[in-house]
This record gives structure tokens, C-alpha cells and sequence, in this order.
């Protein structure tokens, strides 16, 4: 009933607006960059990513030359970028978990290119969260889910270059886009709103330990 059902790609937006970030969230942010936890075991690292392939028609010079300045205009931290790779970072609005993002040049031709966008998940706790890179590594085997919102902060970086792009130049052109990620590890995040989850892991599941060791 109701005609058929969207992807899960589709069905969620980039964000619009940009997450007021804590202090204390710029402060841990460095360290969750740097170590960044809730990567460490392969398997358990699918449920908290997102990948995708953008072909643009631009060329590669002047796409690789804009994605920083369009990324920190859309609200993104840069963390480096030379002429086939950019790095950057994104928090989360209100809990203020952080993404981090890399976007890389693959292939290019007279007048296409194509780059990959890979974003992950720094830590199963929230940047603010005291000790939140420590809490982060206690938690590194937890096969937490990301709630769509790595493949929301790929849908926001695209947004912002093709957005940048039109400004500076003619724009350039997303020709067609590829999701890589688990489709059932996401429709799964998807059902868990993030502040649920939050809730969950850091407030009910001490309250459960606690009270079966008592």
C-alpha cells in the first residue's frame, strides 16, 4: 500500500542548518581525529560508516581546489588537503558527536572525475562527554549504530561543493552517485533516534550494570 518505498539514501536530507559546537567539543575534537576509536575493529567500524562515489564533471584541478573552501563554508572543519585528498571533520547538532570525513580523488579523465567520501564515526561518545576519548576507546568493541547521521554528513559535504562550486565557476556537476555502506546496519540505525541511543548506552546501561553487580 501507499506505491513503492523510498531508499534509505533518499529518505534522509543533509542537513540545512550548522551545529553550534561546544567548547569542550573543539577541545576533545583533536584527539578523537586523531585516534578516532570506534574504528579500531574491523566489522564492528561497518555499523558507524558511510562511503560514497561522486562522479563530477568538472575538472580535477578546480574541484580538488574548491572542496576545502566549500566544506568549511558548509560548516565542515579542514584538517588537510593537498591535491588528491581533503580531510575534515563535522559535528553532530546536539549531541555533538563528531564525523570525520575523507574525500579523495580516484579517477579522473579530460572531463570527468571521480572521488570517494568516506565518513565515520569517531567514538561512541559524544565530543562534549567528559573523557570522551577515554570513554571512546572503553567502548571501542560496541557495535553501536550511527543513527544515518555519517551518511548525513556525506550528503552535507556534497551539498556544500556543488552549492561552492557554483559561485566561484559555471559549477560542476554531480553526474551520479554511489551508496557503499551496509544497508541493513543503516535501516537498523535509522529506526534508533541519537538521543535514544545516547540514553541507552550512557545512562541505562550503567544503571543495568550496576544494579546486577549489587
Amino acid at each position: 500500500a501507499g506505491g513503492p518505498r523510498r531508499s534509505f539514501s533518499a529518505r534522509v536530507r543533509a542537513p540545512r542548518t550548522r551545529p553550534m559546537v561546544f567548547f569542550i567539543s573543539k577541545a576533545q575534537g583533536s584527539g578523537l581525529v586523531r585516534y578516532r576509536p570506534a574504528q579500531w575493529l574491523p566489522g564492528v567500524r561497518d555499523w558507524h560508516r558511510a562511503q560514497m562515489s561522486w562522479v563530477f564533471s568538472a575538472d580535477h584541478h578546480f574541484l580538488m581546489r574548491i572542496i576545502p573552501d566549500a566544506l568549511k563554508a558548509g560548516g565542515f572543519t579542514i584538517y588537510s588537503h593537498d591535491a588528491k585528498s581533503v580531510t575534515a571533520g563535522r559535528y553532530s547538532h546536539v549531541l555533538q558527536y563528531l564525523y570525520h570525513v575523507t574525500i579523495r580523488l580516484v579517477r579522473r579523465d579530460s572531463t570527468t572525475c571521480v572521488v570517494e567520501a568516506l565518513s565515520i564515526s569517531t567514538s561512541a561518545a559524544p565530543a562534549w562527554f567528559p573523557l570522551s576519548l577515554l570513554v571512546g576507546i572503553i567502548l571501542c568493541w560496541m557495535p553501536f549504530p550511527d543513527c544515518g547521521e555519517n551518511l548525513r554528513t556525506l550528503l552535507a559535504a556534497k551539498r556544500a561543493i556543488l552549492i561552492h562550486s557554483g559561485k566561484v565557476n559555471n559549477g560542476a556537476l554531480c553526474l551520479e552517485q554511489q551508496l557503499g555502506c551496509s544497508g541493513s546496519m543503516l535501516k537498523c540505525g535509522e529506526m534508533i533516534p541519537s538521543s535514544l541511543l545516547f540514553f541507552a548506552v550512557f545512562i541505562l546501561g550503567p544503571a543495568i550494570l550496576m544494579a546486577c553487580v549489587l
